[in-house]
């Protein structure tokens, strides 16, 4: 049950951002936008759901871990580098380019770990089926 509201809140986040979603501009206390809080949400979800699943040995637990923690720094470092809660990197380029190039790398981790996840999940399935023959 978890893991289903999990890839329900990661489909809705991505496809809120994806097609930018005016909800997303809503500014809460503090001046940080919604969509600045949900991306690093879906992220954490995203890489919580590998941990759940538990495909993998002690390896593949401690790639996930990492994923996780890539997606918890993305916030408090964005903001770092912006010098601001909006992500406003007009005053600060090469801020910009290094924050991209982490969110690039942190969904590749993430998602790589969610590929990993899903055909390990698929081969002990159809070895879990070889069984019941």
């Amino acid at each position: 049950m978890l893991i289903t509201a999990l890839v329900a809140f990661v489909l809705f986040v991505g496809g809120s951002l994806l097609a930018g979603a005016d909800f997303l501009l809503w500014v809460l206390p503090g001046g940080l936008p919604l969509g600045n809080l949900l991306m690093p949400s879906g992220m954490l979800a995203a890489a919580a759901i590998p941990l759940l699943v538990k495909p993998g040995g002690r390896r593949f637990r401690a790639a996930a871990w990492f994923g996780v923690a890539l997606a918890a720094v993305w916030l408090p470092l964005g903001i770092a580098l912006a010098g601001n809660p909006e992500l406003d990197f007009i005053n600060r380029p090469a801020g910009s380019l290094a924050f991209h190039s982490y969110t690039v790398a942190t969904m590749a981790v993430i998602l790589g770990m969610l590929l990993v996840t899903f055909f390990l999940t698929v081969r002990t399935a159809m070895e879990l089926s070889e069984f019941d023959e």
